[in-house]
């Protein structure tokens, strides 16, 4: 019974945490159809797709990366086959205001079973140096990662992003909070997408 009380308190606190960061920045249009609905991103911008030498480098970058070699290799031992990969930047309002224009990759990986294709998104934040590296499927997780780029406080605990990410992010990360809560209710988390309806 104590335990339960607990998750309830636990409950309500998060989701004062979530209702507070979300409400704490102005709306703006959200691109991704599937959240109409819901207030919009403040945060991420419209990406631009880039192409020649500025694609090529992010690109290299991006298939040089050890958590990305290591996705890639688990992914091919499911049966995933890599197939579309572009790059794009992405301007994001970083915590102080300022506007960083993140660096991004999609490689995309499609399955010869009934499974769903999945997407992994590589995001580099030039101006840090710092990098995300981020499975899921959609836009919603692609502008999550490049959110969290901004960032990068839950980097490592946000490779899938479920609720221990949620979590952190709204605890360390809050200017990243609405996408990647966005991203995660796309994955088919359920109390991910609880949040959204507050």
């Amino acid at each position: 019974m104590k335990g339960m009380k607990t998750r309830r308190v636990l409950g309500v606190a998060i989701a004062m945490m979530v209702l507070l960061a979300v409400s704490a920045v102005p709306a703006m249009a959200c691109p991704c159809e599937e959240v109409d609905k819901v207030a919009g991103n403040p945060v991420v911008g419209d990406p631009t797709e880039l192409t020649g030498a500025e694609s090529s480098k992010i690109l290299d970058m991006a298939l040089k990366n050890s958590q990305v070699k290591e996705l890639q290799k688990q992914l091919e031992k499911e049966g995933f086959t890599q197939k579309d990969i572009k790059a794009y930047t992405v301007p994001v309002t970083t915590e102080d205001g300022s506007v960083a224009e993140i660096q991004v990759v999609t490689i995309g990986f499609e399955s010869s079973s009934a499974e769903a294709d999945k997407q992994m998104t590589f995001a580099c934040n030039p101006e840090t140096g710092g990098t995300v590296v981020v499975l899921g499927t959609g836009w919603d997780c692609v502008l999550c990662t490049a959110a969290l780029a901004g960032c990068a406080a839950c980097a490592y605990s946000c490779t899938i992003i479920g609720t221990a990410c949620i979590l952190c992010i709204a605890a360390t990360c809050p200017a990243a909070l609405y996408q990647c809560t966005v991203c995660c209710c796309s994955l088919g988390n359920q109390w991910c997408c609880d949040r959204l309806e507050w």
